[in-house]
């Protein structure tokens, strides 16, 4: 499965194991590893950038596309994005349920990432 691409943390949800229990797996098994900031970059910078634009935080930014906060807030900033202060985001947050409605049944996340 991580030789087709897919990550520690999508084998170990599949698996019912700890994401570094699969890492070390692989290691032991001479797997040769993708660094995490490799497979972030599977997901388009434009991606990120409309979708915290659309007004989702970092962290949902992540959960949306599969990566961790903190590559989200380090491609914003290193892009020369700014981000948004506290008081900004807890305006505009949006809850888990309006997520799912809004962005993945409706189909946005696909036609934001299909418009890259």
């Amino acid at each position: 499965m991580y030789n087709s691409g897919h990550s520690c943390g999508d084998i170990a949800e599949v698996d019912g194991r700890s994401r570094v229990a699969i890492y070390n797996c692989l290691r032991r098994h001479g797997v040769p590893l993708r660094s995490r900031s490799i497979a972030a970059q599977k997901v388009p910078l434009e991606v990120v950038v409309k979708l915290y634009n659309m007004g989702l935080s970092a962290t949902q930014v992540g959960r949306l596309v599969h990566i961790a906060a903190s590559s989200v807030v380090r491609r914003l900033r290193s892009n020369g994005f700014a981000m948004r202060s506290r008081s900004v985001a807890s305006r505009i947050a949006y809850s888990d349920a309006e997520i799912e409605q809004y962005f993945v049944s409706s189909g946005v996340l696909s036609f934001v990432a299909g418009d890259a």
